[in-house]
């Protein structure tokens, strides 16, 4: 997880993931990249973020966690699994992917001939809709990268970024009213109750043995991070869309069940969860600055 500085008094927290070599990047490296989405329903780090609480809830992984500065306990782990099976180092089946794709599609009543490559075909039109250059949607999508994409730029194509993520107002300010308030600590705690321990293990064995654990200290963090996610997104979803409450993980994971989530946490959102003020301030914040720009305000 990484941060930019805004435009306005916010940090923009994206996601960025680096993919394996494959035969069809040849051997570049490919990466994905992902900002919270003003609208809580596409957005892909709350997805993810539920996903990863959800699925160590249902299958127990981490009631007992791998040890972190161990990369042979870890690194084979899969991302995307069947949580019925028991090896987590098997990866999803295109075929059962594809079928949950098709499921989901038919239920909203999608028509697509793509299932597992449905992203990569949805992507370049919406951001050809929107005007977006050719060249950043190249760059977003890992099309064919010139040498100096490959090698020496950030990966950050960040006006396409901030589109895809709904921000379209205002030249694409970004300001993302649901990240505004943190939610309470021992609520946090909850999620992914397993982090504190294996950061603070992981630290020890590198300042006991001089040795640096870059991927398994970042993880961790990103975990930490994904927890306000959850409870951002959760009390984002309760106020404008409680119809999608119903869901059974809000009424199993065991935060929902805390006595201050309704409380501290659903009715702190409402105001924060309102696209008119997100709007408003993101038009207000790009007047702002361009009156900085023209030296007509200062201090």
């Amino acid at each position: 997880m990484s941060s930019k500085p805004p435009h306005g008094p916010k940090f923009a927290n994206f996601k960025t993931t680096m993919g394996n070599k494959g035969k069809t990047n040849h051997g570049v490296k490919l990466y994905g990249r992902c900002l919270r989405h003003i609208d809580v329903r596409q957005c892909g780090i709350g997805a993810f973020a539920f996903y990863l609480y959800f699925r160590f809830h249902v299958t127990g992984e981490m009631e007992n966690p791998p040890d972190f500065t161990d990369n042979k306990a870890w690194f084979d782990i899969k991302l995307l699994v069947d949580v019925i099976s028991t090896d987590r180092t098997k990866p999803m089946a295109n075929d059962s992917y594809a079928k949950g794709m098709k499921h989901v599609l038919r239920e909203l009543h999608i028509a697509s001939r793509h299932y597992v490559h449905l992203g990569r075909v949805m992507g370049p039109v919406l951001l050809e809709f929107e005007e977006i250059t050719r060249e950043d949607i190249k760059n977003l999508g890992n099309w064919e990268p010139s040498t100096q994409e490959a090698r020496y730029s950030t990966k950050l194509p960040m006006k396409a970024l901030r589109t895809m993520a709904g921000f379209v107002d205002a030249d694409g300010m970004y300001f993302n009213p649901r990240t505004a308030v943190d939610p309470p600590e021992e609520m946090e705690k909850m999620i992914f109750p397993f982090v504190e321990t294996s950061l603070e293990h992981v630290t020890a064995v590198c300042n006991r043995d001089g040795v640096d654990k870059h991927t398994a200290v970042s993880f961790l963090k990103l975990l930490k991070e994904l927890r306000k996610v959850v409870l951002q997104d959760a009390a984002a979803i309760a106020v404008l869309h409680p119809e999608r409450m119903q869901h059974y993980m809000f009424h199993h994971l065991p935060v929902f069940k805390h006595a201050s989530w309704e409380v501290r946490c659903g009715t702190i959102f409402y105001v924060f969860s309102k696209k008119k003020s997100a709007s408003f301030f993101s038009k207000f914040c790009k007047l702002v600055s361009i009156l900085c720009d023209r030296g007509m305000l200062t201090g």
